[in-house]
């Protein structure tokens, strides 16, 4: 008799166990999430203001997302917002995307491409934070996303090298150089340089004929048109432990040329003309070319340090550099005209 005591306890705690408890409602609590999906729900500490999910790599496996950016908009119920870097003053500008717990420092490189810049692969885990946490700034916002890196002690230097070929002959290179150094002290160096060559896809050649509203011809257009220019940027960041806090220094310069050119050759009446009259007209546009372009630049600075376990300072400095050039040709039947504009600003 008290061996089937014994056996009945047993069964009834195993049922209870697979079925989890049971709510005031008779429903029971959901299970939590298998140890393949890479969600993780983060626990609470009694009185905390938080609400957060952990999601590892593998979670995103499946999706195979290239950059950090692409994660981040993977993750369930969350909206990226890349904030506003044309506004003045530093904290009005942020996103709700923090990297390694900390917001970028960069004006010039907005949000998303600066997620751009890190590889899927170099992500560990992202979270996402609801509330408030006393480690972490929210920027502002009740909601964030936390993207923290793999952690490396070692140096890497890591070299890129694309080209993307189109059917009229345009073809459009690119390369990237993007280097880590680590100190033995706390000292590290992340950069990068990069430069590629693009192609407007909306830009091509082909015919455009137009009639009148009784179908008579007006004209017959051969258009060639072709647009594309040169994109690249460089950028450092260094930081290393100092009085009794975190320094971190960086630098960015990104430069922009873009180019467009329309050649018309055109056959139209004049009247009641019995041959038709050959024109040519050609526009060329520049943002930029050998001697000008779109160029931004920053070098700023960022300081960390805590006082005690309940104050915390934050100083940042920034200067920023912008200048950029513009130029417009067009030439045609009984007309030509001439644009140039440049602009500078600090």
């Amino acid at each position: 008799m008290r061996r089937v005591t014994q056996d009945i306890l047993l069964f009834g705690a195993l049922v209870f166990l697979a079925l989890g408890p049971v709510k005031a409602d008779g429903q029971t609590s959901p299970p939590p999430p298998a140890a393949g999906q890479g969600q993780t729900p983060a626990v609470n500490r009694p009185g905390a203001a938080t609400a957060n999910m952990r999601y590892n790599a593998d979670f995103f496996a499946d999706k195979e997302p290239k950059t950090a950016f692409d994660m981040v908009n993977l993750l369930p119920g969350f909206t990226f917002s890349i904030g506003d870097n044309t506004i003045r003053g530093y904290a009005a500008a942020a996103g709700n995307v923090l990297i390694d717990g900390e917001r970028v420092s960069d004006k010039q490189f907005t949000l998303d491409t600066v997620l751009q810049h890190i590889p899927a692969d170099r992500v560990d885990y992202i979270e996402v934070i609801a509330g408030t946490r006393p480690d972490l700034e929210m920027l502002g916002q009740t909601v964030v996303a936390n993207v923290v890196r793999k952690k490396s002690t070692g140096n890497s230097t890591i070299v890129t090298l694309l080209d993307g070929f189109f059917l009229d002959g345009r073809n459009a290179p690119s390369g990237t150089v993007e280097v880590t150094r680590r100190g033995g002290k706390g000292q590290a160096f992340s950069g990068a340089a990069s430069a590629a060559q693009y192609v407007e896809l909306a830009e091509g050649n082909g015919p455009q004929i137009r009639h009148d509203k009784e179908g008579n011809l007006l004209d017959r257009v051969s258009v060639r048109s072709a647009a594309g220019g040169l994109s690249a940027y460089t950028y450092g960041v260094f930081s290393a432990p100092r009085w009794k806090g975190k320094l971190s220094l960086n630098g960015s310069v990104a430069r922009t040329d873009y180019a467009y050119r329309e050649l018309d050759d055109t056959t139209y009446q004049e009247g009641n003309a019995a041959f038709p009259v050959p024109a040519t007209s050609s526009l060329h546009e520049y943002l930029g070319g050998p001697l000008g372009g779109q160029l931004v630049s920053e070098v700023g600075g960022h300081f960390d340090r805590s006082f005690g376990k309940k104050i915390t300072s934050e100083s940042v400095a920034l200067v920023d550099f912008t200048t950029q050039t513009y130029s417009s040709n067009l030439v045609s039947p009984g007309a030509y005209g001439r644009f140039a504009d440049k602009e500078r600003v600090g």
